[in-house]
């Protein structure tokens, strides 16, 4: 059978099913399959989105009754000007690594939904790694080719994060920390804290979260979600055993609380300090400690990877105002991965590239 011959056979066997809520269990055999599985793709994250105003719709792809794909579209007007958005907010599951001739079809019939909802503008977002550490990953680099050639072009770069290896040893994590993050972490482990983990969603644990995580957000005055959105956000994730919440105490005070997904990639997702922690005699260095904390955790439910949930770039940069949480991130010694970049394709002239004007050319948000 020739080439041409075996492609043709697999574009004529793929089959596309829209799914809901009521096969989720279909969903997730999929997405626990997947290489790349994420909390994001989770029905669990995705459709906590339709708080935000974005109307869900969920396909699988399948091949000889093998689910080999999975997809949740998004359609959403956008706050700022009256325009309708198509996205792939969280990337495609794949049941192995990306199957380029799957990913036409799967970007083929996300076009057409998303012209048939009246999008003036589609966009993926791959959330596939193109650089880990010094290495250019080739498979991504194919992704972005096939994408161009269905029209998708390039709209923003990809965000950076750091990824630790948690199939390594504990001696060769901590062998890769710089040496100050080493002492730390050391001192938090032959400490007498107590750790507390919360594997599912309880009222009086996320308050305990809230009230620390929303107190340092005052302190600090960084962005944070509101404590509706928040409740939206995690309480499908921790009542479905997706995410977990670690409580960190110090002789009976609550010094850090956290919250990681515990899914696939393994990845922090919020946290706050208690500032009384620096000030508090004997007290180790809790940032090291809830870091820790989430990667024995990790490792103790056979997560190859833990993101430490982004970063401005690979090293650390001294002028720039994140510096300071960059840095810390930076002496766990984890390797600096940088995402695929956003694409997005135009299906209706003027306004979509209204749109991305408004949004790629002077707006830092949509």
């Amino acid at each position: 059978m020739s080439v041409k011959e075996s492609l043709w056979e697999k574009i004529i066997k793929l089959e596309v099913h829209e799914i809901d809520l009521n096969q989720k269990s279909r969903w997730d055999e999929l997405l626990f399959t997947s290489p790349n599985a994420s909390y994001r793709q989770s029905f669990e994250y995705e459709y906590s989105g339709q708080e935000k105003g974005r109307r869900i719709a969920s396909f699988v792809f399948s091949i000889n009754n093998t689910d080999v794909a999975g997809v949740h579209y998004s359609l959403r007007t956008s706050p700022k000007i009256p325009i309708k958005v198509a996205d792939i907010l969280n990337g495609i599951v794949f049941r192995s690594e990306p199957d380029l001739d799957v990913l036409d079809q799967v970007i083929g019939h996300f076009s057409l939904w998303a012209v048939s909802q009246g999008a003036a503008i589609a966009r993926y977002y791959p959330w596939l790694p193109v650089i880990i550490g010094s290495d250019v990953c080739t498979g991504s680099v194919a992704v972005a080719n096939r994408l161009e050639k269905n029209g998708f072009n390039c709209m923003q770069q990809g965000r950076h994060t750091y990824w630790i290896d948690i199939t390594k040893s504990e001696d060769d994590i901590l062998g890769c920390m710089k040496k100050q993050t080493r002492y730390d972490v050391r001192s938090a482990i032959k400490s007498d804290l107590e750790i507390i983990e919360h594997k599912d969603f309880q009222e009086s644990t996320f308050e305990q979260f809230w009230g620390m995580y929303s107190s340092l957000a005052m302190e600090k005055q960084f962005e944070m979600l509101n404590k509706e959105q928040m409740l939206n956000e995690m309480r499908p994730l921790l009542e479905s055993g997706f995410a977990t919440i670690f409580l960190i105490y110090f002789h009976g005070i609550l010094m850090n609380a956290t919250i990681a997904s515990m899914i696939g990639q393994g990845t922090y997702l919020y946290g706050a300090i208690n500032p009384a922690a620096r000030e508090t005699p004997g007290c180790p260095p809790i940032g090291a400690a809830a870091q820790w904390t989430m990667i024995s955790a990790m490792k103790q439910r056979d997560l190859k990877v833990y993101d430490m949930g982004f970063c401005p770039g690979p090293i650390p940069i001294k002028n720039d105002p994140r510096y300071n949480i960059w840095r810390f991130k930076h002496g766990f010694g984890g390797a600096h991965v940088q995402f695929m970049p956003v694409y997005g394709k135009i299906l209706r002239g003027l306004s979509g590239r209204i749109f991305k004007w408004y949004r790629y050319g002077f707006a830092k948000t949509s």
